[in-house]
């Protein structure tokens, strides 16, 4: 009987024992857990202002997937004979650098990089970045492409680009492209035809149809200032265009009837009736706008309206009745120059030293409270 109890009390040990150490290794895993999120959470973000060192010697970077370097020094530390290895010094799970200034050997970032802005100006090889990388600025870069460099680039920024572009420099799979120094011809088929945004701010160069793919969403040139004849008229899909330094004559055939917002900083062209797309409900004119508006100039589905400077008289049937904003530089307005569809008005005064004359502002501001 008493071995029976031996064996029992035993058994009861036994369990116990392993009741134990199951609670402690799942505590200790939990403690575990919360360790790594902590440092995860606290290393997440890492940045650089002082020297690479900072991540050079960083005790936790390999939790970084963010790493942010403000200084102009290259990760290389002078006079060392063998060769750095980048790899060794960004983490594996990195997926965002933002600003490295030094020269990149092909398979050497990261293997998950999503988002890198460089400033180096070197030659790039097949194979430099990974087929991860999605978002890419390079700062100083002004080398020809090599075709198929840029491997599957969705967003390329190119601030200090100006060399000409040839078909397949641009990768196919590229959505959004930003030129800031580029003023070199384009020809049709060199931009990739998935291309969705386009902004060039220093290219004025004379355009040709086909030139933008039919792909192309929103459209911005700031220096262009050519005619641009039939070159717009087939991008069906085109929803945004800025155009602000032209300044050129345009028709009915210019633009396509797909655009919702436009926006001009220069235009001082006389308007027609009806030259201006229907499908617009966006519309800011230049303050050098100066030209007196005639019925049907602006298109009759705008609800958004800056006129800027426009200095003349409305009068009835100027404005479309879907208007709900506007923006307008008078001293002088009268109610019946508002459509009843106006529900904020941005009065600005042209001239200071001109008394505002408004006398009916009263009834204007109390017909906007009824809307």
């Amino acid at each position: 009987m008493d071995n029976n109890n031996i064996i029992i009390d035993n058994n009861n040990n036994y369990n116990n024992d392993i009741l134990f150490f199951s609670i402690w290794r799942n505590l200790y895993i939990l403690s575990e857990i919360q360790r790594h999120i902590r440092l995860y959470n606290e290393n997440e973000i890492i940045k650089i202002n002082q020297s690479m060192d900072q991540l050079r010697y960083h005790p936790h970077r390999r939790y970084a997937t963010r790493i942010i370097i403000s200084i102009n020094e290259a990760l290389e530390p002078h006079g060392q004979i063998i060769p750095f290895d980048i790899k060794s010094v960004f983490p594996p799970g990195v997926t965002n650098i933002n600003y490295l200034n030094q020269e990149i050997t092909p398979h050497t970032l990261p293997p998950s990089l999503a988002n890198l802005t460089l400033g180096y100006n070197q030659d790039f090889a097949i194979g430099t970045f990974p087929k991860s990388l999605t978002f890419l600025n390079l700062i100083s870069f002004n080398k020809t492409i090599t075709p198929g460099s840029f491997s599957s680039i969705v967003k390329l920024i190119l601030p200090s680009f100006d060399q000409p572009l040839k078909a397949g420099d641009l990768p196919i799979s590229l959505e959004e492209l930003t030129l800031f120094s580029f003023d070199q011809p384009l020809q049709p088929n060199v931009l990739p035809p998935q291309l969705k945004k386009l902004v060039v701010i220093f290219f004025n160069q004379p355009l040709s149809p086909g030139v933008f793919p039919e792909s192309i969403t929103d459209l911005t040139m700031d220096f262009f200032d050519h005619p641009l004849s039939n070159s717009l008229s087939k991008l069906h899909s085109l929803n945004t265009l800025n155009l602000k330094n032209f300044d050129e004559d345009i028709s009915m055939e210019t633009f396509p009837n797909s655009i919702t917002n436009m926006s001009f900083d220069n235009f001082n062209q006389p308007l027609k009736p009806n030259v201006l797309p229907p499908s617009i409900t966006k519309l800011i004119l230049p303050n050098y706008y100066h030209h007196p508006l005639e019925p049907k100039e602006i298109p009759p589905n705008v609800q958004h309206l800056d006129l800027g400077s426009y200095n003349h008289k409305l009068g009835k049937n100027i404005l479309p009745n879907t208007l709900k904003y506007l923006s307008i530089c008078s001293n002088e307005l009268s109610e019946n120059d508002l459509p009843s569809s106006i529900t904020k008005l941005n009065l600005k005064v042209c001239d200071p030293n001109t008394q505002l004359q408004i006398p009916s502002l009263s009834e204007i501001i109390k017909r906007m409270k009824k809307q």
